[in-house]
This record gives structure tokens, C-alpha cells and sequence, in this order.
């Protein structure tokens, strides 16, 4: 594996497929602890990871497909090509784990809460993944912690193709390391969900969807690669921002309801 920044030149890297697939099944294996842990049949945890995993990749794989435009049943059948989204695995990844759920009758919000962790841990590794290979690379940085990428890498084509350096350029311009930024937000939503026992169930996964919109909305403004799709927004922008506002919204919902009941409970003499 060529190396990704001018201090690691002699040293190779891991491989990046391992690193992804590490990500899947070591938080196919904690989702599995958290419901044991948390009174939850393990078994149904492990066969919904299962479902959602694979709901996950195609779902990763047809949003870019339906973004790029070059929609047709082959295409979206060959899940294991290509770019992947991350937003587009989340919403194909939850919709497999909800319809296992369904069809077993399980309380999803109780399996989603324990399962969300797991997520978050995955993300981070996963997200050592992507620096690793070179997708996803930021901006221009004359930071410290910058990295160059040797030719070949998406970053190094990017520079080349935009007339930033020479073809025979050995590395590409230093640029911010946002996959690493992203797995700091992946580590620390991990640490925080697996410690935080809420009272109401939803909650870590309301929580976890905020704080992970946001962050992500502000970190694309860091990507070498952005590309609007809608005025200023790129895709997961407006992705960010169509799920901070659900989640907003089921919030305020519950809120509502659980003032509602009160009020029930305790009606005025």
C-alpha cells in the first residue's frame, strides 16, 4: 500500500478492505455485547447487524448511483462496485433492521438504542479506512498534521486533473486528513453512547443522529471533493440536514406526548 503522507513514505500501510471489513463485523460483535447487556436477546441483534450490514452496503451503493445519475438494474445490483455513501448505508441499513424487527415483532427503539454504539465504532474505523486509501480527502492545509497522497489516490488526480502539479509530481498538495476528523466524531459519539444510560428509550439515537448531522454538514465544508448538488449543498449536506430536522421533530414529539401524559396523570382539581 503506497503511503499517505511524506513521513510514512517507507512504511506500508494496512489494507484498507480489511480495515473496512474489520469495522463491520467488530461492530456487528459489540452491537451483539451491548444487547446482551442490555437484557436483549443477542441472537436478534446479531441476525438484525446481518440484515442491516447488507441493507447498509447496497443502500451506500445506490445513492451514488442515483446521484451520478447512471440508474439501471444492473447497475444498482452490483453493490460491491464503486464509491460508497455513508448516508446511503445508513438509511438502507435501517430500513433492513426495521423490517427485521417488524417481522419478529422485537421493540426496534430498545435494539436501535443498544445497537447505536456499535455504529458509531464502526463509523471511526471504517473512517481510518477511507484516510488510508485516499477517498474522501480534504481541503488545502498547511497544518501540522496535513497529509500528501502519492499518485494514483483520488487526491493526487484531483491536483493533477485541476493543474495544481506536475504529472510527475511524486505526492499530491498537502490537504486536511478529514477521514481522520471524521473517525475523531465516530470515537467520541462511541465513547459517549456506551457510557450515557438514558431514561427514555430513543434518546442515544436521537442523540447520536444530531450530533453526527452536524458535524458532518461542518466538515464538508473541509472536503476536497465537494460537490453541490442543490444550490451551495452537497448531497450529504442536505442529507444532515434532512435528518437533523426528523430527528428535531420526533424529539419535540415526544416531548409533547410525555407533557401530555403528565397532564393525564395529574389533571388539575
Amino acid at each position: 500500500m503506497p503511503a499517505v503522507s511524506a513521513w510514512w513514505q517507507s512504511i506500508p500501510g494496512p489494507d484498507p478492505g480489511m480495515l473496512w471489513i474489520g469495522a463491520l463485523l467488530i461492530g456487528l460483535a459489540y452491537a451483539v455485547r451491548s444487547a446482551r447487556l442490555s437484557a436483549l436477546d443477542p441472537r436478534h441483534m446479531y441476525w438484525a447487524g446481518v440484515c442491516a450490514i447488507a441493507g447498509g452496503v447496497w443502500g451506500s451503493h445506490a445513492l451514488v448511483v442515483l446521484q451520478n445519475g447512471n440508474v439501471d438494474a444492473r447497475t444498482l445490483a452490483r453493490a460491491w462496485e464503486g464509491a460508497k455513501s455513508f448516508y446511503g448505508g445508513v438509511a438502507g441499513g435501517t430500513l433492513a433492521a426495521l423490517l427485521y424487527f417488524r417481522l419478529r415483532r422485537l421493540p426496534s427503539v430498545a435494539y436501535a438504542d443498544a445497537a447505536i454504539p456499535a455504529v458509531a465504532l464502526g463509523y471511526a474505523i471504517g473512517r481510518v479506512g477511507c484516510f488510508v486509501n485516499g477517498d474522501d480527502f480534504g481541503t488545502l492545509s498547511g497544518l501540522p498534521w496535513a497529509v500528501r497522497y502519492p499518485a494514483g489516490t483520488a487526491a493526487y488526480v484531483a491536483h493533477a486533473s485541476r493543474g495544481w502539479i506536475e504529472p510527475f509530481d511524486a505526492q499530491s498538495l498537502p490537504v486536511h486528513p478529514t477521514q481522520l476528523y471524521s473517525a475523531l466524531l465516530g470515537l467520541m459519539l462511541f465513547i459517549v453512547l456506551s457510557r450515557w444510560r438514558p431514561p427514555t428509550p430513543g434518546w442515544r439515537v436521537g442523540i447520536a443522529a444530531a450530533g453526527y448531522s452536524i458535524v458532518r454538514f461542518v466538515l464538508e465544508g473541509w472536503r476536497g471533493d465537494f460537490q453541490p448538488v442543490l444550490a451551495s449543498f452537497s448531497m450529504p449536506q442536505l442529507c444532515s440536514i434532512v435528518l437533523l430536522s426528523l430527528v428535531t421533530v420526533l424529539g419535540l414529539r415526544q416531548r409533547w406526548q410525555h407533557i401530555h401524559s403528565q397532564v393525564a396523570a395529574n389533571p388539575m382539581q
